[in-house]
């Protein structure tokens, strides 16, 4: 998976104001923080880490795929864009499976067809060496 270039600013802001309030909690001795300053940043700090929670799967919407179409080619790189509303995970792999790009079984007609495409059936046998 790649980040969408326009949303990785927004995730790393985020990310930065998450790191931030759990640095100024970490330091609440130092920092002489008093107890109404405390919940006032553990209530920032639950805010940005949900803010993080909702903004990884927007930035997240590019899939990298290598594809060769015959062994002899070069290993060439497809960039495709997938979105939806199930989690990080479901959504690459839905989309992968949808454009048959990520086969998790092969039906009988399926199988055929892909082992028809390999030259190894010649004169009605294999020959082993």
């Amino acid at each position: 998976m790649a980040v969408n270039k326009s949303r990785m600013q927004d995730l790393d802001e985020a990310v930065r104001r998450f790191l931030a309030l759990e640095s100024i909690i970490s330091e609440k001795e130092s920092l002489n923080l008093n107890p109404q300053q405390m919940r006032q940043a553990n209530a920032q700090k639950d805010s940005a880490d949900s803010s993080v929670s909702a903004q990884i799967p927007e930035a997240y919407q590019w899939l990298l795929v290598p594809t060769q179409p015959t062994p002899q080619a070069e290993t060439e790189w497809q960039a495709i864009r997938f979105s939806g509303q199930d989690s990080l995970a479901v959504r690459p792999s839905r989309r992968l499976k949808n454009d048959e790009l990520l086969i998790t079984s092969f039906a009988s007609p399926r199988l055929r067809m892909e082992l028809d495409r390999v030259p190894l059936w010649r004169d009605n046998h294999v020959a082993v060496n």
